[in-house]
This record gives C-alpha cells, sequence and structure tokens, in this order.
C-alpha cells in the first residue's frame, strides 16, 4: 500500500475532510455554508466556505485528494522545534570545543544541515532562554593525558596526609612576579594605572566622552627601569618576601647565594612552621597573592596621581610593597589562600587532573 504524505497550510483540510467535501456535495446536495459547518481544517477550526468551494473545485478523483503545490511557496522552515533545539545545543558544545563559536557559526550550520533559516538573534534568543551567556574562557591551560595523571595522583597524595600533617609538610608556597613602576609622564602614568578598569557604569551615550578615558596596551611590557622583581612566598602562617633583585630572571648563582646567605630559610622561620620529623616542603606556585599584592599597590598609585603626587622610586616602591604585605589584612588574605589548598586538591581529582578554577 502506497502512503502519500503532503504539507499543509494550517487552514487547509487534509485528505479525509477533503474527500467529505466531495461526498457531501455531490451525494448529499448541501451547500457550501452548511459543509463548512461539518469539516474541520488541520489547525482544528471551522474552514470558510471559499475554501470549500476551492477544495471541491481542484479535488482529484485520480489522485483522491487536491494536489497541492505547497511546497513550491518560496516558504522555508524558520521555527525552533525541539529538534533544532537540540541540534543547536549539541552544535554549540561540539564546537567550542574545537574553537571560537558564534551564533553566526550556529546559523550557518542550521541553515545547511537542517534547511532552516533563522536570524542571527533568534539564536542569540535561544542560548540565552537556556542560560547561556557571552562569557570570558574561565578554563586555564590544556594538559595531556600523563601531564593529569601525575596532577591527579599528586593531589590525591596531598588529601591523603590530611589538614594536620599538611601544616607540616607544606611549609613555604613560593613563586616570583615583576612589580611595574608607572611612567613619570602624567597622562601616560593615569593610563598606565587605569588599563586593568575594563568595565565600568556609564550611559551608552557616554561611550566616546573623554573624561573617561584610559588605556595602555603595553602596561605588561615595562622596561626594566621601571621593574622591580621579587620572590615571596606564603603558608598558613602568612606570607614572607624572599629577596628583591636586579634583574627579571634569578640565575642559578644568584639562587646559590640566596640559599648561602639564608634568605630563604629566614622566609621560612617568619611564618613560623609547624615542626615535624624530616625537611621542610616548599612549593614553586604562589602567583594569586603577588596579584592581588600588585593590585593594591597600583591603586594607591592611582591616588597618588590624581593627588598629584610624584612617582615613587625604586626604593619607596619597594617599602610600600613591604609594608602591604606585612599589613594584617594581606598576611589574613595569605592564610585563607594556603588553607584552599586541600579544595584546590579536592577540585583536581574530581576534574580528572584538569585545571583548577583558582
Amino acid at each position: 500500500m502506497v502512503r502519500v504524505s503532503e504539507n499543509v497550510h494550517l487552514r487547509g483540510l487534509d485528505f479525509s475532510n477533503q474527500r467529505k467535501v466531495v461526498v457531501l456535495r455531490d451525494v448529499y446536495s448541501k451547500s457550501f455554508v452548511d459543509i463548512a459547518q461539518e469539516v474541520r481544517n488541520v489547525a482544528g477550526g471551522r474552514p470558510s466556505p471559499r475554501t470549500c468551494c476551492q477544495y471541491y473545485q481542484r479535488f482529484s478523483t485520480v489522485a483522491g485528494r487536491k494536489k497541492s503545490q505547497y511546497h513550491q511557496c518560496g516558504r522555508r522552515a524558520w521555527k525552533l522545534t525541539a529538534d533544532v533545539r537540540r541540534f543547536l545545543l549539541q552544535r554549540l558544545k561540539k564546537l567550542r570545543q574545537e574553537g571560537l563559536c558564534t551564533c553566526k557559526l550556529l546559523q550557518t550550520g542550521l541553515a545547511r544541515q537542517k534547511g532552516i533559516c533563522v536570524e542571527v538573534s533568534t539564536v542569540q534568543k535561544f542560548l540565552k532562554s537556556q542560560g547561556y551567556k557571552w562569557l570570558p574562557r574561565a578554563q586555564k591551560r590544556r594538559y595531556t593525558a600523563v601531564h593529569m595523571r601525575e596532577r591527579k595522583a599528586f593531589a590525591h597524595a596531598v588529601l591523603s596526609l590530611g589538614v594536620r600533617r599538611l601544616r607540616e609538610k607544606l611549609s613555604f608556597s613560593m613563586d616570583g612576579c615583576v612589580l611595574p613602576l608607572p611612567p613619570k609622564d602624567h597622562t601616560d602614568r593615569l593610563n598606565f594605572l587605569q588599563a586593568s578598569d575594563t568595565h565600568m557604569w556609564r550611559l551608552k551615550s557616554e561611550r566616546l566622552d573623554p573624561s573617561l578615558a584610559g588605556q595602555d596596551i603595553f602596561s605588561k611590557q615595562s622596561p626594566l627601569d621601571r621593574c622591580v622583581p621579587l620572590w615571596g612566598g606564603l603558608s598558613e602562617g602568612g606570607f614572607s618576601i624572599v629577596t628583591f633583585h636586579q634583574k627579571k630572571k634569578l640565575t642559578k648563582a644568584e639562587w646559590v647565594q640566596l640559599l648561602k646567605a639564608g634568605k630563604v630559610v629566614s622566609a621560612v622561620q617568619s611564618l613560623r612552621p609547624v615542626k615535624a620529623h624530616g625537611p621542610w616542603h616548599m612549593l614553586c606556585d604562589n602567583e594569586s597573592f603577588l596579584n592581588a599584592a600588585e593590585c593594591h599597590a597600583q591603586k594607591l598609585d592611582l591616588q597618588d596621581a590624581l593627588r598629584g603626587r610624584p612617582v615613587l622610586g625604586k626604593r619607596a616602591y619597594k617599602a610600600r610593597v613591604r609594608i602591604v604585605v606585612k599589613s594584617m589584612h594581606a598576611q589574613t588574605v595569605a592564610k585563607q589562600i594556603a588553607k584552599g589548598y586541600m579544595k584546590t586538591c579536592r577540585e583536581v581529582v574530581r576534574k580528572g587532573g584538569a585545571a583548577s578554577s583558582g
């Protein structure tokens, strides 16, 4: 048995109602006004008498229906059905892992693979209704399978220690950074200090307001004469500076001199490590605290600039950094970062060795 299917408008009649119109007209000699009261269109409503008349006149006794050319009307599907929604979400989740996935790319893929043409704004509205937003990439770098297994094994070992034994083992988490000094020119100084301010509350009409300007795309490329490099570390006892140095990188010979001079040992002892059987353990990862210290120092520089105070020299800037990191608030922040190490390890284990969110 051959099955015939055809696209019919919602106000049109399906095959059974088309045949009913012919029977009511030819067999029962009813008027089209009366016929319209007894049949239903695809949407479930009553068709007009004129529609019934047209179906009767164009009905084919050979085909058993009115032959429609609706598929040649030029219209294309445009609604986001449940199947289309699933396609967009699956396409989004796949393409964003391979590269940059935009709404324009989703729109093109939908037209090519499904034959459905929609506006880019339609795709945007759908994604927003599903909770998606155009946000910065939050995850960190990718790791190889070998590195992920090593990270997971290390995090497992840390978690197996427990809080008390970890405090005994981990005495110092050390890292280095380069603190840049602002330029001496007042305008360049303001641009430098406001380079990290990416958002503000403003009107759309204030987009080009010169009083709200401030940008320096080379703020992270300061020359050596405007750089203050340092190494420091933290633990649950707080934060301590190991050394300020002249160049941006310390050589092996310079590290040997620091160790012989006892600066690393002094920094560790200043944080009152817990006495344990065995050597102290140190980790070279302290970027979050140093970034926070740099931001706080730049805020103080911006206040000086707005008050017309001159740029600090390197010696005065080092003294300010020492004051900032020795403050009670900074020491509390350092302790909290160190206490969050177990939480980070749990996240690494949960993600199978992938990068943590912190």
